[in-house]
């Protein structure tokens, strides 16, 4: 839900004529995950050459990365910077300017009197099929005809992980939604999680944060949802906002995702495998983010061959990771010594000009790196093979494996099976991904049905392993 919000702007407007410190009435637009999302304010009209030139020139050049301090109509201070200007609109004595805001922090104006008891971040896409905990729910306000009352309700709908020493909450405010606010929030991102931890004393945002993203990427590789951190509080004991940011990421409509990796039909079937992932992601934090940020893009994807060009990417990214650049000659250890021989070069030039004396020079020495690299690393398939042993997952047969080359060079799936090899693919990335993070319990796939399966039962057979006849 988008909400417009009265306010106050302060900013230097001296790049248009005004003064340093001038201030504007305007409109604060929160976009549908909370953030402050755009500025609307109005500036007295300037002289007539400096409203030209707001108007024919590139104002976003002006006044891009200038600060600005917005006093919304509900106490808050937002402090943030200009990024993209939208549009202007002159009125008679005045010029209204709307620009798109950078990341931003909120406040309130007494929040040095007030220390932080806990920290609250909210999130984006959080949907749980059921939690671990009851959360009650107050009775809704709003006024009702005499004599009818409405008491409160509850829902199962938090979690509790145990992370790095710290006890972690998420609840999913999805539970409180209509069936119809749910479904209008299918084309848009939708703050739907709030995870809270209690702070440390003298801790600020910075110290708390990267455990708070390794638990966003971590739901969203169990729930194949984009689940982001769309804001950050910190509360004071009483639970009101003592200071907030909010970066803005890109955030995928909550409808966007697939069937989740891990849900929560067992109790504390999610918070175990985040528990138990942590570690493995805090190990390589960057590492991880970027390939849960791949497996996710895989799964928002609507055409199989872009879903199966990311997932050779990822099964490459995987495999090199578990297995790295193998150390040992694949074929031979005086390769090397051989190619760099005295006349060998001009030697295979001479052979290879015979095919034509157009050859050139260049080429030759592409053909000797080439052969210095298939000594240096294995094929791919024997790098999946070398990984999933590594694992202790059943490797596939080469015919999983086999179209990559020409899918990722030519953009072309194999013509029949495709949406097999897909699948199969899309199994044998989520099996490796589980197991690195050192999952092997119950998990979710659509090749095995809708229900939850053993990853320790299930990674004893290749994925693409033919049914057995009955």
């Amino acid at each position: 839900m988008i909400l417009n919000i009265n306010a106050q702007v302060t900013a230097d407007l001296s790049a248009i004529g005004k003064s340093a410190g001038t201030v504007c009435e305007g409109t604060l637009t929160y976009n549908s995950i909370g953030q402050p999302d755009m500025i609307r304010f109005t500036v007295d009209a300037p002289a007539t050459d400096v409203l030209n030139r707001i108007l024919n020139e590139n104002l976003a050049s002006a006044l891009a990365g200038v600060e600005v301090s917005i006093a919304d109509g509900r106490g808050r201070l937002v402090m943030s910077k200009l990024a993209a200007f939208t549009k202007a609109e002159p009125g008679r004595n005045d010029v209204a300017l709307t620009f798109v805001l950078n990341k931003s922090e909120t406040s309130l104006p007494s929040a040095a009197d007030h220390p932080v008891h806990a920290w609250s971040f909210g999130m984006s896409n959080v949907h749980l099929n059921i939690g671990d905990e009851r959360v009650e729910h107050p009775a809704p306000r709003r006024e009702l005809p005499p004599g009818v009352k409405i008491s409160g309700g509850f829902s199962i709908s938090a979690i509790r992980f145990n992370i790095a020493g710290r006890e972690w909450r998420l609840v999913d405010t999805h539970f409180r939604m209509t069936p119809d606010q749910r479904k209008a929030l299918t084309h848009e991102p939708v703050q739907s999680g709030r995870l809270t931890v209690a702070a440390n004393q003298g801790e600020n945002l910075a110290a708390v944060s990267p455990a708070a993203t390794a638990i966003c990427y971590l739901l969203t590789l169990a729930l194949s949802r984009d689940v982001k951190i769309v804001s950050a509080s910190g509360l004071d004991e009483a639970g009101n906002l003592v200071h907030g940011a909010s970066t803005p990421y890109f955030v995928h409509p909550s409808g966007i995702g697939h069937s989740p990796v891990v849900d929560n039909d067992e109790y504390r079937m999610l918070a175990g495998f985040v528990e138990s992932a942590y570690p493995v992601y805090a190990g390589d934090p960057e590492w991880w983010a970027k390939t849960i940020g791949l497996f996710f893009e895989s799964r928002a994807t609507s055409y199989i061959d872009v879903a199966s060009t990311t997932l050779n990417v990822l099964l490459d990214r995987l495999t090199t990771k578990v297995v790295g650049d193998a150390d040992e000659p694949q074929i031979d250890a005086g390769i090397d010594t051989a190619l760099a021989q005295a006349g060998f070069k001009d030697e295979l030039h001479a052979v290879l000009q015979k095919l034509s004396a157009k050859w050139d020079v260049s080429r030759t020495d592409a053909i000797i790196s080439k052969i210095r690299e298939f000594n240096a690393r294995p094929s791919f398939p024997k790098k999946v093979q070398a990984a999933c042993r590594s694992l202790d997952i059943a490797p596939p047969a080469t015919k999983a494996v086999a179209p990559r080359h020409k899918l990722l060079h030519l953009g072309e799936l194999i013509a029949t099976g495709g949406a097999d090899y897909w699948r199969d693919l899309d199994a044998l990335v989520v099996q490796m991904l589980l197991r690195m993070l050192g999952h092997d319990g119950l998990f979710y796939h659509f090749k095995y049905g809708a229900s939850s399966v053993s990853l320790a039962d299930t990674r004893k057979v290749p994925v693409d392993a033919l049914p057995q006849e009955e």
